[in-house]
């Protein structure tokens, strides 16, 4: 028997602005990033994380996030100065955004819980980081799955292309939804990382690794969607990546296995009394154009 294990995941580092600044000692024009030269940081994220960890205290994981943090914004700044030369970590601000990583991994072991990480920290740094922390691999950009799992990490492939499924439901018909057709997830395996965005090595030729025991899992992601558009552009993508996560010898045509979805689908349509279900579907899929623009591609 095989059970569901939840986990909370809190975005620290960036995507952090609607804290304030009181909270997590940043400014205004930090727009993003926590000010990680500040002890009243580390305080306010240990008080905020004890209380999430008591809602979720079942859970063995903690997902700290900490990716996509734009460090330009703290670089200059007389705390963050002030604080790498008390810790001795030297005038590369990104030694700081790797103590912070190390330090959120020892508090968290101190409360039992194994850390998740975004992809996000270079191969190279005078700061090691530990090889107990589990890290969530998704754009192939800041450090590669092939180098993470030579470096003896356990990886959780969230490879963008095809397991993004983003902004259904914006209003805006200049919005691009970026999304892929059930036919190509199904495509895809659990070794293997792509992305529509044209700076990543993975951009023009996918990454596929032999299989390896450190890949110890896949994630398909939703995000900016619309609570209405979130189950009729899930419906029969799930079962695609499912399939290739839970069977990855066995495999049958696609148009075998769809008819298979489409028979259970009819099943889900009862049980939620919802028929509702994605117009952007079969044929439907996001390449980047050389700016890096996400774009439909051609249909055949």
């Amino acid at each position: 028997m095989q059970f569901v294990k939840k986990y909370p995941e809190i975005f620290s580092v960036s995507d952090a602005e609607s804290g304030g600044k009181d909270l997590f000692g940043g400014r205004v024009d930090f727009v993003n990033v926590l000010n990680m030269g500040k002890e009243e940081v580390y305080t306010s994220l240990e008080k905020l994380f004890i209380e999430v960890m008591d809602i979720f205290h079942t859970s063995p994981y903690f997902h700290l996030g900490a990716d996509e943090a734009n460090l330009k914004l703290i670089v200059d700044d007389p705390d963050v100065k002030k604080f790498m030369k008390k810790n001795n970590l030297g005038n590369d601000v990104h030694e700081l955004y790797r103590y912070f990583i190390v330090r959120m991994n020892d508090f968290f072991k101190s409360k039992g819980k194994q850390m998740f990480v975004w992809e996000g920290f270079s191969r190279n740094g005078k700061i090691e980081i530990p090889r107990d922390i589990t890290v969530f691999e998704f754009e192939s950009l800041y450090n590669l799955p092939n180098h993470l799992v030579e470096d003896g990490y356990k990886l959780v492939n969230t490879s963008w292309k095809p397991l993004y499924v983003v902004r259904s439901g914006n209003p805006d018909p200049n919005v691009l939804p970026l999304k892929w057709g059930p036919e190509r997830i199904y495509e895809w395996n659990m070794w293997r990382w792509e992305t529509w965005y044209y700076k990543s090595p993975a951009y023009k030729k996918p990454i596929q690794l032999d299989r390896n025991k450190n890949v110890i899992g896949a994630q398909m992601c939703s995000w900016e969607q619309t609570d209405e558009s979130e189950v009729p552009s899930l419906r029969k993508r799930l079962p695609s990546f499912v399939e290739r996560i839970w069977n990855v010898d066995k495999k049958v045509e696609f148009d075998v296995f769809f008819e298979k979805v489409n028979k259970t689908d009819i099943v889900l349509s009862e049980i939620i009394s919802d028929k509702s279900q994605d117009s952007l579907l079969i044929g439907f899929n996001i390449i980047g154009d050389a700016k890096g623009n996400p774009i439909r591609e051609p249909l055949d």
